[in-house]
Protein backbone atom coordinates (compact mmCIF):
# COMPACT_ATOMS: atom_id res chain seq x y z
CA UNK A 1 0.00 0.00 0.00
CA UNK A 2 3.12 2.47 0.53
CA UNK A 3 4.80 1.30 -2.37
CA UNK A 4 1.79 1.83 -4.29
CA UNK A 5 1.28 5.56 -2.59
CA UNK A 6 4.55 6.75 -3.42
CA UNK A 7 4.40 5.75 -7.05
CA UNK A 8 1.39 7.64 -8.03
CA UNK A 9 2.30 10.64 -6.52
CA UNK A 10 6.57 10.52 -7.92
CA UNK A 11 4.69 9.10 -11.55
CA UNK A 12 2.14 12.16 -11.18
CA UNK A 13 5.21 14.39 -10.37
CA UNK A 14 7.41 12.74 -13.75
CA UNK A 15 4.13 13.40 -15.71
CA UNK A 16 3.47 17.08 -14.91
CA UNK A 17 7.48 17.38 -15.85
CA UNK A 18 6.85 15.96 -18.97
CA UNK A 19 4.19 17.82 -20.05
CA UNK A 20 6.03 20.80 -19.65
CA UNK A 21 9.22 19.82 -20.99
CA UNK A 22 7.95 17.49 -23.83
CA UNK A 23 10.54 15.97 -25.91
CA UNK A 24 13.44 16.73 -23.30
CA UNK A 25 14.86 14.16 -21.40
CA UNK A 26 15.07 14.70 -17.44
CA UNK A 27 18.16 15.67 -15.85
CA UNK A 28 19.80 13.45 -13.44
CA UNK A 29 19.52 15.88 -10.31
CA UNK A 30 15.94 15.97 -10.86
CA UNK A 31 15.94 11.88 -11.88
CA UNK A 32 17.57 12.05 -7.94
CA UNK A 33 15.52 14.23 -6.36
CA UNK A 34 12.01 12.67 -7.49
CA UNK A 35 13.66 9.73 -5.96
CA UNK A 36 14.26 10.76 -2.40
CA UNK A 37 10.64 12.14 -2.99
CA UNK A 38 9.12 8.65 -3.63
CA UNK A 39 11.29 7.38 -1.10
CA UNK A 40 10.28 9.99 1.60
CA UNK A 41 6.85 9.53 0.69
CA UNK A 42 6.86 6.07 0.77
CA UNK A 43 8.83 5.37 3.97
CA UNK A 44 6.35 7.87 5.71
CA UNK A 45 3.58 5.34 4.63
CA UNK A 46 5.25 2.64 5.84
CA UNK A 47 6.18 4.05 8.89
CA UNK A 48 2.32 5.21 9.88
CA UNK A 49 1.52 1.44 8.93
CA UNK A 50 3.52 -0.48 11.41
CA UNK A 51 3.90 1.33 14.14
CA UNK A 52 3.53 -0.58 17.12
CA UNK A 53 4.29 -1.05 21.22
CA UNK A 54 7.75 -3.04 20.04
CA UNK A 55 8.58 0.02 18.59
CA UNK A 56 7.59 2.53 22.19
CA UNK A 57 9.83 2.19 24.64
CA UNK A 58 8.79 0.82 27.75
CA UNK A 59 7.16 3.65 30.50
CA UNK A 60 7.65 6.38 27.91
CA UNK A 61 3.89 7.68 27.54
CA UNK A 62 2.97 9.47 30.37
CA UNK A 63 -0.92 8.54 31.71
CA UNK A 64 -1.63 12.46 31.07
CA UNK A 65 -1.09 11.25 27.33
CA UNK A 66 -4.02 8.35 27.47
CA UNK A 67 -7.84 9.75 27.00
CA UNK A 68 -9.79 9.73 29.60
CA UNK A 69 -12.11 6.92 29.61
CA UNK A 70 -10.45 4.88 26.65
CA UNK A 71 -9.09 1.85 28.77
CA UNK A 72 -11.92 -0.52 29.52
CA UNK A 73 -11.40 -4.06 31.55
CA UNK A 74 -9.90 -5.42 28.18
CA UNK A 75 -6.85 -3.52 28.27
CA UNK A 76 -6.24 -4.51 31.81
CA UNK A 77 -4.26 -7.70 32.72
CA UNK A 78 -6.55 -10.14 34.82
CA UNK A 79 -5.25 -10.18 38.11
CA UNK A 80 -3.01 -7.13 37.95
CA UNK A 81 -4.05 -4.67 40.15
CA UNK A 82 -3.50 -4.39 43.72
CA UNK A 83 -5.90 -3.44 47.01
CA UNK A 84 -3.50 -0.12 47.27
CA UNK A 85 -4.97 0.76 43.38
CA UNK A 86 -8.76 1.71 44.81
CA UNK A 87 -9.84 4.14 46.60
CA UNK A 88 -10.85 3.16 50.08
CA UNK A 89 -14.50 1.71 50.21
CA UNK A 90 -14.76 1.08 46.32
CA UNK A 91 -14.09 -2.78 46.64
CA UNK A 92 -16.99 -4.31 49.13
CA UNK A 93 -15.98 -6.31 52.02
CA UNK A 94 -15.64 -9.78 51.72
CA UNK A 95 -17.26 -12.63 53.38
CA UNK A 96 -16.49 -13.46 56.80
CA UNK A 97 -13.75 -16.06 57.24
CA UNK A 98 -14.43 -19.41 59.05
CA UNK A 99 -13.74 -19.41 62.96
CA UNK A 100 -10.34 -19.80 63.97
CA UNK A 101 -9.08 -23.06 66.12
CA UNK A 102 -9.42 -23.49 69.58
CA UNK A 103 -6.47 -21.72 71.50
CA UNK A 104 -4.87 -23.72 74.02
CA UNK A 105 -6.16 -23.34 77.60
CA UNK A 106 -4.79 -20.91 80.17
CA UNK A 107 -3.21 -21.67 82.92
CA UNK A 108 -5.28 -22.30 86.44
CA UNK A 109 -5.78 -18.86 88.53
CA UNK A 110 -5.27 -18.34 91.61
CA UNK A 111 -8.10 -19.69 94.11
CA UNK A 112 -11.14 -17.09 95.02
CA UNK A 113 -12.36 -16.67 98.29
CA UNK A 114 -15.16 -19.05 99.29
CA UNK A 115 -15.44 -18.15 102.89
CA UNK A 116 -16.85 -15.03 104.27
CA UNK A 117 -17.83 -14.01 108.05
CA UNK A 118 -17.92 -11.69 110.03
CA UNK A 119 -16.01 -11.21 113.16
CA UNK A 120 -17.14 -8.87 116.40
CA UNK A 121 -14.35 -7.23 118.92
CA UNK A 122 -14.51 -6.41 122.52
CA UNK A 123 -17.33 -4.78 123.93
CA UNK A 124 -16.06 -1.27 124.63
CA UNK A 125 -17.47 1.60 127.58
CA UNK A 126 -17.61 4.72 126.59
CA UNK A 127 -17.94 7.81 129.48
CA UNK A 128 -20.19 10.37 128.89
CA UNK A 129 -18.65 13.16 126.83
CA UNK A 130 -15.63 11.24 126.06
CA UNK A 131 -14.40 9.36 123.18
CA UNK A 132 -12.73 5.32 122.47
CA UNK A 133 -12.20 3.25 120.16
CA UNK A 134 -13.09 -0.16 119.15
CA UNK A 135 -11.33 -2.77 117.00
CA UNK A 136 -12.41 -6.31 115.91
CA UNK A 137 -9.78 -8.33 114.31
CA UNK A 138 -9.84 -11.56 111.61
CA UNK A 139 -8.50 -14.82 112.77
CA UNK A 140 -4.91 -16.34 110.91
CA UNK A 141 -5.53 -16.89 107.33
CA UNK A 142 -8.35 -14.49 107.18
CA UNK A 143 -8.41 -10.83 105.19
CA UNK A 144 -10.72 -7.87 106.64
CA UNK A 145 -12.76 -6.58 103.41
CA UNK A 146 -15.23 -4.12 105.67
CA UNK A 147 -15.99 -3.42 109.14
CA UNK A 148 -18.05 -0.69 111.54
CA UNK A 149 -19.59 -0.77 114.82
CA UNK A 150 -22.80 -1.58 116.42
CA UNK A 151 -25.11 1.06 118.28
CA UNK A 152 -28.42 1.01 117.55
CA UNK A 153 -29.56 2.30 121.19
CA UNK A 154 -28.18 5.99 121.05
CA UNK A 155 -28.29 6.97 117.35
CA UNK A 156 -28.91 10.67 118.43
CA UNK A 157 -25.77 10.96 120.94
CA UNK A 158 -22.71 8.63 119.92
CA UNK A 159 -20.86 9.93 116.85
CA UNK A 160 -18.75 7.47 114.73
CA UNK A 161 -15.67 10.11 114.22
CA UNK A 162 -13.43 7.00 112.02
CA UNK A 163 -13.41 4.13 110.67
CA UNK A 164 -10.59 2.16 108.91
CA UNK A 165 -9.16 -0.65 107.99
CA UNK A 166 -5.88 -2.00 110.25
CA UNK A 167 -3.06 -3.74 109.23
CA UNK A 168 -2.20 -6.59 111.27
CA UNK A 169 -4.14 -5.48 114.43
CA UNK A 170 -2.06 -2.34 115.05
CA UNK A 171 -3.64 0.24 116.53
CA UNK A 172 -3.33 3.03 113.30
CA UNK A 173 -4.60 3.18 109.92
CA UNK A 174 -3.26 1.77 108.17
CA UNK A 175 -1.18 4.07 105.42
CA UNK A 176 1.34 1.19 103.14
CA UNK A 177 -0.10 0.66 99.71
CA UNK A 178 -1.24 -3.12 99.25
CA UNK A 179 -0.85 -4.34 102.50
CA UNK A 180 -3.80 -7.08 103.49
CA UNK A 181 -6.00 -5.35 106.38
CA UNK A 182 -6.76 -7.84 109.02
CA UNK A 183 -8.68 -6.22 110.91
CA UNK A 184 -10.94 -2.77 111.57
CA UNK A 185 -10.88 0.22 113.86
CA UNK A 186 -13.70 2.70 114.70
CA UNK A 187 -13.67 5.99 116.90
CA UNK A 188 -17.07 7.17 118.60
CA UNK A 189 -17.51 9.83 120.84
CA UNK A 190 -20.10 9.83 123.36
CA UNK A 191 -22.19 13.08 123.14
CA UNK A 192 -24.61 12.26 126.05
CA UNK A 193 -24.12 12.28 129.96
CA UNK A 194 -23.94 9.09 130.59
CA UNK A 195 -21.55 5.72 129.55
CA UNK A 196 -22.28 4.26 126.46
CA UNK A 197 -21.09 0.68 125.25
CA UNK A 198 -19.65 -0.05 121.61
CA UNK A 199 -18.60 -2.86 119.82
CA UNK A 200 -16.52 -2.92 116.47
CA UNK A 201 -16.84 -5.71 113.79
CA UNK A 202 -14.77 -6.71 110.53
CA UNK A 203 -15.81 -8.89 107.70
CA UNK A 204 -13.38 -11.08 106.72
CA UNK A 205 -12.53 -13.44 104.05
CA UNK A 206 -11.14 -16.62 103.32
CA UNK A 207 -9.86 -19.29 100.35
Amino acid sequence: MSVTFGAIHGKAILNSFKEKRTGKRPSPALIISILALFIALGGTSYAAMKINGKNITNRSIAGSKIKKSTLTTKEVKDKSLLQKDFKPGQIPAGAAGPAGATGPAGATGAAGATSVVMRKGAVVNILANNFATATANCLAGEKATGGGVFNQSQVFTMVITSSYPIPNGADTATTLTGVAATGWKVWVANNSLTTHDVQAYVMCVSP
